[in-house]
């Protein structure tokens, strides 16, 4: 476990999944994705410090074994917790995005953004920290209806047109006029006042890569 690399801004081998919830059936997605058998360690980004420790005691009812790390955690915690993970004797990691920066885990399989990053930078940064050291990953976002228009926004940039398209959402217009992934639109997918869409797992993406530059992205199938 490293705690100083940046992530890069290319991967090649990341597979992109858009996942439809609303805010009720936002921890059961989760619930599914971390029961999937094939995952290794996995990284889940959430908003808030609360919102981290909130989502570690829902998933322990679940028998899910978490950690969360955030800015709250003493420099003792944390390190327990990094240490902890990058062994794989917890192999889910609860983050916010700033407790996660210069995170360097080689062996993360899966990034799972239960809340939407905040604009296209944040999704390459979150994301970034799969398919490491020339393995694959998964990169899986939770997408809200309000959350829709600004999220098919950036997968646009990252010519992921077709994976966003598979979950089913309607990139119209943004939600009462404002940005969906500001403090507004995400808090009201967060804390329960959602209320259209429906819960999906099963949008498998092509897994295309991207980088940094959408003029230089290129696309591969598997």
């Amino acid at each position: 476990v490293h705690e100083h690399a940046a992530p890069r801004e290319q991967r090649a081998d990341v597979q992109h999944r858009f996942v439809s919830v609303t805010a009720d059936s936002k921890i059961d997605a989760l619930v599914r994705e971390l029961r999937d058998d094939e995952r290794g360690l996995t990284l889940v980004f959430v908003r808030t410090k609360r919102g981290a420790d909130r989502l570690v005691k829902r998933l322990r009812t679940q028998d899910i074994e978490v950690l969360a790390m955030h800015g709250d955690k003493s420099q003792a915690q944390r390190e327990k917790a990094l240490a902890r993970f990058g062994s794989g004797s917890v192999d889910t990691l609860i983050a916010t995005d700033v407790a996660s920066r210069g995170l360097d885990v080689d062996d993360i399989t899966h990034v799972i953004n239960f809340d939407a990053p905040a604009d296209r930078d944040a999704y390459i940064h979150r994301v970034g920290r799969t398919a490491r050291a020339g393995k694959r990953g998964v990169g899986v976002t939770f997408v809200a209806p309000d959350q829709a228009h600004d999220i098919g926004r950036i997968a646009s940039s990252l010519s992921l047109h077709g994976e966003f398209a598979q979950s089913g959402l309607s990139t119209g217009s943004p939600a009462n006029g404002r940005s969906s992934n500001g403090r507004s639109s995400n808090r009201r997918s967060s804390n329960g006042r959602s209320s259209n869409g429906r819960s999906s797992n099963g949008h498998a993406a092509s897994g295309r890569s991207y980088s940094a530059s959408p003029s230089s992205a290129r696309r591969r199938r598997r």
